[in-house]
């Protein structure tokens, strides 16, 4: 038993070091995922329902991450233990602050791409204070190396878990998740790459934390953003309409997709993709197949972008029932799949939000632990 909290200790370790940098390795967008046409037209923008104006009153150079002045630590204060491996971005050590004592894990990057060390440790020190959000203890620096520093965990990556949770350890996680969310939202902050590989969780406590703040941004009304934001999986309908105004609600999508695997217990729960002549169904068909092409349509014509449907199927919504079996018939009640349609709206205004769904009823047997 032993041998095995070690490994849990060590691989989740790993997974906090490595994807707290992911930005330098961002995949960029597949432009043959949608078809666009340039049309000149007026840009719409619609407000969130909350924290709108989380960001009022900064100025330009408080929303620029570029503009950081990185304090850091004192670097002889801590003791480099154990290599525990690599990423494409850097190294990761068990190590030691000698002043108070603490356990922690040191970062390393291998190259000093300043803008992306500025990004997550603006984003990682706008959001701390949260018992659901990791936070970054120290930056430090040695000649041309910069390491980030971080608590020491025993967790394990929610991607190997979600496939054997139980029906109330879905809840826990999903609300725990849905609090940071809020959270961080409130901080006027888009995670920007919510899936299971940027939650951790400590096994005993059943205690989950948000990492992996390298595609994070500050909502302001108004201002265009990157659209090549998140994983594809859980990329948003918005994303990838490669509408350039989106806000909060699209980590609210990824939250409904994860929840979708959590349920029906599959990677790709939405499954029945086929060929469309040369092509596989991308990512917008999968969707749409679940909740039908006309929604789909009515979207993009509400935020005014000019997707080209003519070689679409018309695909009519289906039940969610229609994915429930033997296999995952008890995490699949009325109240489960009501949430989840809730999560997965295809309109971003009408998506709920992390605030209200915490209140639905889904979440009735577990709140009383979280207030």
């Amino acid at each position: 038993m032993k041998k095995f909290e070690q490994y849990i200790q060590i691989y989740g370790l790993m997974i906090i070091a490595f994807s707290y940098v992911s930005v330098l390795n961002t995949n960029k967008y597949d432009s043959n995922l949608v078809s666009l046409k340039e049309t000149g037209a007026s840009v719409v923008h619609i407000l969130p329902k909350y924290y709108a104006t989380a960001n009022q009153g900064k100025s330009e150079k408080d929303l620029d991450y570029k503009q950081l002045r990185i304090n850091f630590g004192n670097y002889s204060d801590y003791e480099f233990q154990t290599y525990i491996g690599k990423g494409a971005s850097g190294h990761a050590y068990l190590g030691l602050q000698k002043s108070t004592k603490n356990k922690v894990v040191i970062k390393t990057f291998k190259s000093l791409k300043w803008n992306s060390i500025k990004r997550e440790i603006v984003f990682m020190q706008t959001v701390q204070g949260h018992d659901l959000i990791s936070p970054l203890v120290d930056v430090i620096r040695n000649n041309n190396s910069v390491s980030l520093v971080y608590n020491r965990y025993i967790v394990f990556p929610t991607s190997q878990l979600i496939k054997t949770m139980t029906d109330n350890g879905n809840k826990l996680f999903l609300y725990q998740t849905l609090k940071a969310l809020d959270y961080v939202h409130s901080k006027g902050v888009i995670h920007g790459d919510i899936k299971p590989a940027n939650i951790i969780a400590n096994p005993k406590t059943k205690l989950y934390k948000l990492i992996d703040w390298g595609l994070s941004m500050y909502y302001v009304p108004g201002r265009p953003k990157n659209p090549s934001v998140g994983t594809k999986s859980y990329q948003s309908p918005e994303i990838l309409l490669r509408y350039q105004y989106y806000d909060y609600q699209i980590d609210v999508y990824a939250v409904g997709f994860m929840f979708a695997q959590m349920i029906f217990k599959e990677s790709n729960p939405f499954k029945g993709t086929k060929k469309l002549g040369k092509e596989k169904v991308q990512y917008m068909h999968r969707i749409a197949r679940v909740f039908g092409t006309e929604g789909l349509k009515e979207v993009a014509q509400k935020i005014n972008v000019n997707f080209d449907f003519s070689d679409f199927p018309n695909y009519e919504p289906v039940n969610l029932n229609k994915f429930v079996n033997a296999n995952n018939s008890q995490y699949c009640q009325s109240d489960a799949l009501d949430l989840l349609q809730k999560l997965m709206q295809y309109d971003a205004k009408k998506r709920i939000t992390p605030k209200d769904a915490l209140k639905h009823q889904y979440f009735d047997s577990i709140r009383h632990q979280f207030e």
